[in-house]
């Protein structure tokens, strides 16, 4: 396998066991935490003046940033202890939840890999953000600690850790979680410095 596109997809499907811990009480804790809007909708209890529009833009950036650490993790926890049938869906759509299944699919299914070892977001920052497009956008550049290992069946690593790298995560607002549609591996120097 092509170590650039193991990099990537285990960058989608590895970076960050230590993010949450993968345990199903801290995914299902931050599952709920994630699940509530991105901007406060107004009620009529609130006042006919508007927010800043900066309070809008932290909000939905923090918002962005929580939600994207639930991806981490969760797709940590599908890529160590589920496998292709894990439901990548609650957190990914379009191009980047078909690349996971497709390469999830290639790894565990026909190569029964088996992943050990750890990765860590250390860092992630929203470098785009656009509340006016439908469904809302966002750009998410990350640094992680890959630490991971893949080994076949028959005992041969097939993924070796790859150290640093960095990601750059396409988000959009689905139902209220922002979910990644397109993510690709780059250069460390994009995201970890």
């Amino acid at each position: 396998m092509n170590r650039y596109a193991a990099v990537t997809a285990c960058s989608v499907l590895l970076a960050l066991s230590a993010c949450r811990g993968g345990d199903a009480a801290s995914v299902a804790a931050s599952q709920s935490a994630s699940q509530s809007p991105i901007v406060p909708t107004p009620t009529a209890a609130t006042t006919p003046t508007a927010k800043p529009t900066a309070d809008l833009t932290a909000a939905a950036k923090t918002k962005i940033l929580g939600d994207y650490a639930y991806y981490h993790a969760f797709v940590i926890k599908g890529a160590m202890t589920g496998g292709v049938s894990y439901p990548y869906e609650h957190v990914m759509t379009g191009a980047a939840l078909d690349s996971t299944k497709r390469f999830m699919s290639a790894t565990k299914g026909l190569r029964g890999v088996k992943y050990s070892g750890q990765a860590k977001l250390l860092k992630s920052r929203v470098s785009t953000l656009s509340l006016q497009s439908r469904p809302a956008t966002a750009t998410v550049i990350s640094c992680i600690l890959d630490n991971v290992i893949g080994t076949d069946k028959t005992g041969k690593r097939v993924v070796t850790p790859a150290g640093k790298i960095s990601t750059v995560d396409k988000v959009k607002l689905v139902n209220g979680r922002w979910m990644i549609y397109s993510s690709a591996a780059k250069n460390k120097s994009i995201g970890c410095t």
